[in-house]
């Protein structure tokens, strides 16, 4: 968006309905609106199903503490948004309507209960950037309140749309992005480019996911750092630019999760690559780490390696494949029984699939 005449214009490029003049009203943090997100998940979800890749809970009601419009913003990640008919007829059956149209983006709302369903490409900036924002300001009481600071001096006055009420806190939000930290997502390719310290943090993430009940080969948890350092410094003597990739995610020098992407040499099946190892250290899931790591992954080897396909392998009983199958994954067999964690618990292993073709 923009000041004054171009905003004025751009809205009415892109609005449905045409501009709602609006009076901006705050009410103290409700603890139920996290509850109301919920709701609204599962509506999108029930309406989408796979074709939801991700739903997130944005903005003020997505923060505790933080006083707010009595209306909860949802993003909703999907294939492709500009594709609208692969999922707004559904979403309008399910009681959204369509507010906002602009490129690689489209807004819907419901009036009761109030809602605000943003749609973006799996893995958008913009949908990192709503998520960067809610992060700092769960974090940081500082900037929690400057921002409601603002937000009670721009309230109770009438706004055109409330477009604008959103573009005159533009430039604290871009000043308080400006400090959260972007997330970035680096490629290892040489044993010498994970130093001790990177070691450590992939061990300390290994651990905490283990232990938290994730499926990233060590099945008998709990586990401690003797147990996983052995598998990290056989990983790092393994990387290579053609043969093994580690992928990590991080913020502000602090490890979110790390993904292995591995293929073997050979003309044999040689164009196919093995991804293992996916995990968001506990403390930071819900954030799309995981998507996004998957995504550099699937860019790399499609890019750089020219592969055709991946694979993984995940175990049966914790809905990995269903969380595989919304970032586009299939499923292609399953091995009946073939994982025994414990006397009494025998799982099966799913064999996935995910197409590389452009």
């Amino acid at each position: 968006m923009a000041d004054g005449e171009q905003l004025s214009e751009e809205l009415d490029r892109v609005l449905v309905g045409g501009l709602q003049p609006t009076k901006v009203e705050l009410v103290a943090y409700d603890p139920a609106w996290a509850d109301r997100f919920a709701a609204e998940r599962e509506r999108v979800e029930v309406a989408l199903g796979d074709r939801a890749t991700a739903v997130h809970h944005i903005g003020s009601t997505a923060v505790p503490g933080l006083a707010a419009k009595d209306r909860v913003d949802v993003c909703l990640e999907v294939a492709d948004p500009d594709h609208e008919a692969a999922y707004l007829a559904d979403l309008v059956d399910a009681g959204y309507a369509l507010r906002v149209v602009e490129p690689g983006h489209r807004c819907l709302v419901r009036a009761v209960p109030a809602t605000n369903l943003h749609v973006y490409a799996a893995g958008a900036d913009e949908v990192r950037r709503y998520l960067r924002f809610r992060d700092q300001l769960r974090r940081d009481p500082a900037d929690r309140a400057r921002y409601e600071d603002l937000k009670r001096s721009l309230a109770d006055r009438e706004w055109p749309d409330v477009n604008y009420y959103a573009e005159a806190k533009g430039e604290l939000i871009r000043e308080i992005l400006g400090r959260a930290g972007e997330v970035r997502i680096e490629r290892l390719t040489a044993p010498d480019q994970l130093e001790a310290s990177a070691r450590s943090d992939l061990v300390d993430c290994w651990v905490a996911v283990t232990n938290a009940g994730g499926a990233v080969g060590f099945p008998h948890p709990p586990v401690t750092h003797a147990d996983v350092h052995p598998a990290v410094k056989s990983l790092a003597g393994e990387l290579s630019a053609r043969t093994c990739i580690l992928f990590r995610a991080t913020q502000d020098e602090t490890l979110l999760g790390w993904v292995v992407l591995s293929r073997a040499d050979s003309p044999l099946v040689g164009h196919w690559g093995l991804v293992q190892r996916l995990q968001t250290d506990p403390r930071h899931r819900g954030r799309g780490i995981g998507a996004a790591l998957m995504q550099a992954a699937e860019q790399y080897a499609r890019d750089e390696l020219g592969l055709e396909q991946l694979h993984i392998t995940v175990r049966a009983g914790l809905g990995l494949e269903d969380y595989y199958a919304r970032l586009g994954w299939r499923e292609v067999g399953r091995w009946p029984s073939a994982l025994r964690l414990g006397p009494d618990d025998v799982r099966d292993e799913v064999l996935m699939f995910r197409s590389l073709d452009t």
